[in-house]
């Protein structure tokens, strides 16, 4: 809603290919995972965990290829981009939250192409341009964007360290080997 009411107040029309540079995807097999803590993106989901980041991040992540082409999920982290997919990564000091919202914006299905395999036609992509705030609100905004969005992955493992804490937990409490005053 920040984004929203920022466009509305003034915004500019800025080609995308100003503000985000496209980079391919690189094929890992599952095989090739080692342990590690970065996170590897495939076309619509996230499919493992790897030690070694292809980008940096914030970037977007584009599924480019598939039936799920053209949705996008976004890092702020260091991230390992499967071949299906993209990174959408921010150009020339581009503010990266505000890109966030800008693209989520765009009707991805537009870009559509191809039946039995559909992908995104990148250079249509590209050629497009971005409603953004303008200048003069960028710096505020995108602070505020990226505070929320911190917060918002600081809630999301905490929900994630709490589900596994119940998961280990119910099967102790059902059984009767804990009990919850315990």
């Amino acid at each position: 809603s920040l984004y929203e009411a920022a466009i509305a107040e003034n915004s500019i029309s800025v080609p995308i290919s100003t503000l985000v540079e496209h980079r391919p995807g690189k094929h890992l097999p599952k095989a090739n995972y080692r342990p590690g803590s970065i996170t590897v993106y495939g076309s619509n989901s996230v499919m493992g965990l790897h030690d070694t980041p292809l980008y940096g991040g914030p970037f977007a992540v584009m599924a480019r290829i598939g039936s799920y082409c053209g949705s996008l999920h976004w890092t702020d982290e260091p991230a390992w981009v499967n071949n299906n997919a993209s990174a959408l990564l921010p150009l020339n000091g581009a503010p990266s939250w505000i890109l966030r919202h800008a693209l989520e914006a765009i009707d991805m299905s537009q870009f559509r192409v191809g039946t039995g395999q559909p992908f995104i036609a990148v250079k249509a992509l590209m050629a497009t341009a971005l409603q953004m705030p303008a200048e003069g609100l960028q710096g505020g905004l995108n602070q505020d964007l990226r505070s929320i969005s911190r917060l918002g992955s600081q809630r999301l493992r905490e929900v994630d360290a709490l589900q596994a804490l119940r998961d280990a937990l119910l099967p102790e409490l059902l059984s009767g080997r804990i009990r919850a005053a315990d």
